[in-house]
Formats: C-alpha cells, structure tokens, sequence
C-alpha cells in the first residue's frame, strides 16, 4: 500500500509532525493489512485510544471512510490541534471526545516529563516535551516499574501539568451502541492495562489491538500478559514496543 493520501496538518513543529505522522501511518496501514489476513474483512468500527493530535485517526479515516471511527485525547492542547486537523483535511467519519479512557469517571491532572528524557528529532523543539507523552502517573504511584534506573525522576510534575477528564470505555459502549471494535489503537502513557480490565468483554469481543508497550509503565509487560489472557496473540512487532495483537477466537 503506497502512501498516495495528502494531508494538511497544522505546523506545530515540523519534525514532530513529518517523523510521527510517517511512523503512525505505517502504523494504520500495517493495522489494515494484518485485519484482511487473519479476517478477511475491512474495519468498520476502530478506536483510537490515546489520539494526541490525530495522525492515526486521520490516517484510518482516509484509508477506511465508511468506517466509524471513535477517537479519545484528553489534554486538552493536543485535542484542539487534533479538531482542527479533522477539519484542515475535511474528515467526517471521525468522532473525537476530549476523554481519556480509564477504570472510572474522573478528572485527574496528567503531567509531561523532563525535556532531557527526550529522544532529539522526533518530539517538538520547542523547550517543552512532546504532546504525546502527557500522562496521569507520576513518581508518586505504584504502577512505575522501579527497576528501571532514571525513569522515577522523569514524571515529577515539574514540567507542565494540565487537568483532564476520564471516562470509562463501559460508557462510551452504551452512547455509541457499539459492542466490539475491528481495531483498537491503544497508546495512553500506563492507563491501559487499567482499561482492559474494566472492558474485558468488549476487548475478547474485538479483532485486532495495535498497542504501544510502555517499559517504564508496563510492569514488566503486564499489557502482554493481559492482552495473552484476553485469547489474544502477538503476530507483529514482536521485539518492539509497538505490537499488532490478534484475536485468535
């Protein structure tokens, strides 16, 4: 699949915008291509957990537009560019909620880390880290793996920190009639394995999770362990932080 869509992102920071938005393309397309092998089917229903600005809604918008896509970002910095990029390249199949997705309705303060802990060249330059790496969890909680040195100083809320709403992914099952989802797109910074396992049944019930392994946040890979329990397999990415899971059901 070649990569023949133009898109019109807004210029946030160029390099952050050009390396991201190639990488999650590849991403929506690599999730496309592993759903027609195992399912022989195109996706109808995805959700974008964790949207930041868009790139990969967008990109499954123009490759799928008859699918319906529910999209979740709630910083609120990062969902008014991702608003402004539906409308900038004129999507309509995309349902963006300014929530994050968690065991329970609440509004919690989500922090970025130190600009240091940054790799150069692919989140903004700007003096402040990149929208994507906000998260809810600090050196304060439990749920940091405490093996890996230098990762408790990085969230130490120092840097910016900005208050947001959560809600459940039970809820947004109920308002939008939906009871499973062909792909599910899961990258929020160490909540995930919290949203498994209050909506068990509608993952066991999906298709295909295309999740982001979070070392500093994942307990020493509890999503894999999760995802494994779920009836799920990993069939790409293995050796990357960057996993396509299957449904094997």
């Amino acid at each position: 699949m070649e990569d023949t869509f133009k898109y019109h992102y807004l210029e946030l920071v160029e390099n952050y915008m050009n390396v991201a938005s190639n990488m999650l393309w590849e991403d929506a397309a690599n999730s496309t291509r592993i759903l027609s092998h195992y399912f022989s089917k195109k996706p109808k229903v995805i959700l974008d957990i964790g949207a930041c600005v868009g790139l990969f809604s967008i990109h499954s918008a123009k490759m799928h537009p008859n699918a319906k896509i529910i999209s979740f970002e709630p910083i609120p910095e990062s969902y008014n560019i991702f608003t402004q990029n539906l409308e900038k390249n004129n999507i309509t199949n995309v349902t963006a909620i300014n929530k994050g997705l968690y065991s329970e309705e609440k509004t919690v303060t989500f922090s970025l880390p130190r600009p240091e802990t940054l790799k150069p060249g692919v989140l903004q330059n700007d003096g402040m880290p990149g929208l994507g790496r906000y998260t809810m969890f600090n050196n304060s909680t439990n749920n940091l793996d405490r093996s890996l040195p230098g990762w408790l100083d990085n969230w130490d809320n120092g840097v910016k920190s900005v208050e947001a709403q959560l809600t459940t992914l039970n809820n947004i099952i109920t308002k939008h009639n939906i009871q499973s989802a062909d792909i599910i797109k899961i990258d929020c910074e160490g909540a995930e394995i919290d949203i498994l396992n209050n909506a068990e049944q509608f993952f066991r019930n999906s298709k295909l999770v295309f999740a982001e392994h979070h070392p500093e946040f994942d307990q020493h890979d509890e999503l894999a362990a999760t995802l494994t329990r779920f009836n799920f397999q990993c069939v790409a990415g293995e050796k990357s932080h960057n996993k396509f899971w299957i449904n094997k059901k």
